[in-house]
């Protein structure tokens, strides 16, 4: 069945108890009054301004209650529809009516936060006020008789370079710090300057996108796509940093672990089978699938010289609430299922689960299966010959997660120590060779013992080799990644790094 009429969008449909009739609201303003059996428009009410948005019937089907976009609540006998009664006047647009069956108030909600209570006393014998001979139409009541407050709505956001916290403002001005990876609000940060704070907070590193944010629900809402949740690979040193010290893991997938503790209490999950897992902990210190904990899963009771005779389990390192709404949808939006977190261990759920999750998503969940690691192609150069033709540029391959420091061990392994210990006369640029240091340097020892087998530490190597993206020093710490984002200007080419020897 089709009813034709509304020239936009229909917004709420109110049926009579019988399902002869039905009342129907649109965004152009009107209100239908529809016979099911002739299939046809019977009435036509145009009492408001603008989209009217919710309607709301009495038990007898004689009253229309309605609000919208013009903040009016109405009620309209559908015997005299040309002299509707104003209840009240809104702040805001009206979303919701909820009229109580006896008649007696009307509950209403906005686009603002507050729920009210409006009385409906007297509204039988309410006659419009005369001004000069001419009817005014004057609210019913002014004040509600209840308000239940509602918390202020997110209106603003930033997610920060870590990809792992979002600042929010909301309508009242204050700010809030929350973690993507737990679900929860970490801090609150009364009145801030969005932007100011961001910057503040901000680091210098670069994380590959992996999700989405949508606040017109008024909260957060992460989106996570097959094309993108698992590109996040981050590196235990900076877990660490954020962890406080407590991260023993080398690398992590921030897709991987949420999809892991959104689904943590889904039986068919990984997470859930820990018989073969444990025995190949305890045999090997590997899980099921042959990957060990560094992906993102701990071992909990588990005691620090691997007594076995703790219980074992592999359980997600974050723990989302358990009331946290997890959606499936298709790429159009449109829902395939939902549900709490909490709710993936039932029959029901669990079958649901099974039908709808996404092939990628049942491939990290329930098989195991590790997110491809993320190499970049760079290219080696001696400080000032990036022009030169003569020089000769070594390509590499790595993590994108590999530090500037692994860099600088690398041009001293393989490009300076040989330049160093090539016997006089010798060309330390063969053709299987890089590009070395100055001749003025190529025979001397990096320590003052002058011992060609003396190894730099760490430190000794960043005090002797600067490295260079352009014209800006590198700081050790940064990763390829970071560099690249931040420091090359052409980000569809192989980065090129240069190095620079600061003393022999």
């Amino acid at each position: 069945m089709k009813l034709k009429g509304h020239t936009e969008n229909v917004r709420s449909i109110v049926l009579n108890r019988d399902g002869t009739q039905c009342l129907s609201a649109s965004s152009d303003g009107t209100i239908r009054l529809w016979s099911l059996g002739q299939q046809q428009c019977v009435q036509t009410f145009r009492n408001h301004t603008e989209g009217v948005w919710t309607i709301q019937a009495n038990e007898a089907f004689t009253n229309v209650y309605s609000a919208g976009r013009d903040r009016k609540v109405l009620r309209t006998s559908l015997k005299d529809p040309d002299s509707p009664i104003l209840i009240c006047e809104e702040a805001a647009p009206v979303l919701r009516l909820e009229l109580v069956p006896d008649e007696s108030s009307l509950w209403v909600s906005t686009t603002n936060s507050d729920i009210r209570n409006w009385s409906l006393r007297g509204i039988d014998s309410w006659k419009p006020v005369d001004v000069d001979g001419a009817p005014v139409a004057v609210p019913l009541v002014s004040t509600p008789d209840l308000v239940i407050p509602g918390a202020p709505s997110i209106k603003q956001y930033r997610v920060l370079n870590d990809k792992r916290f979002i600042l929010t403002k909301d309508t009242d001005g204050n700010g809030a710090l929350w973690d993507v990876l737990t679900g929860r609000k970490v801090d609150n940060l009364g009145q801030i300057d969005l932007e100011e704070e961001a910057k503040r907070r901000n680091k210098l590193m670069f994380v590959p996108n992996w999700f989405t944010v949508d606040v017109t629900t008024a909260m957060l809402s992460i989106h996570l796509d097959e094309h993108d949740a698992l590109a996040s690979w981050i590196s235990g040193r900076d877990m660490d940093a954020i962890e406080g010290g407590n991260f023993r893991w080398p690398t992590v997938n921030y897709g991987k672990m949420m999809l892991e503790s959104l689904l943590e209490f889904w039986p068919s999950a990984s997470c859930n089978q820990t018989t073969q897992y444990e025995q190949n902990v305890l045999e090997n210190g590997t899980g099921s699938n042959g990957t060990s904990a560094a992906g993102g899963l701990a071992v909990n009771g588990v005691s620090g010289d691997g007594n076995s005779n703790h219980s074992l389990s592999r359980r997600p390192y974050f723990h989302i609430p358990e009331h946290t709404p997890v959606i499936f949808s298709e790429v159009n939006g449109r829902t395939l299922f939902r549900m709490h977190a909490r709710d993936a261990g039932g029959e029901i759920e669990n079958i649901l689960l099974k039908e709808n999750v996404p092939q990628w998503v049942h491939d990290v969940v329930v098989d195991g299966k590790e997110a491809p690691f993320n190499k970049m192609t760079f290219c080696l150069v001696q400080f000032g010959l990036v022009q030169s033709r003569e020089a000769r540029r070594e390509r590499l391959s790595a993590s994108e997660l590999i530090q500037i420091r692994k860099v600088v061990e690398h041009v001293y392994d393989r490009i300076i120590r040989p330049a160093m210990q090539a016997p006089a006369g010798d060309n330390p640029r063969s053709s299987n060779s890089s590009s070395g240091p100055s001749s003025q340097g190529d025979k001397r020892s990096p320590t003052p013992q002058n011992n060609s087998d003396y190894q730099p530490t760490v430190e000794e190597l960043e005090e002797m080799i600067d490295m260079y993206c352009g014209e800006q020093k590198l700081d050790p710490g940064l990763d390829l990644r970071t560099v690249k984002y931040y420091h090359w200007r052409n980000q569809n080419t192989d980065l090129v790094l240069q190095y620079k020897m600061k003393r022999h």
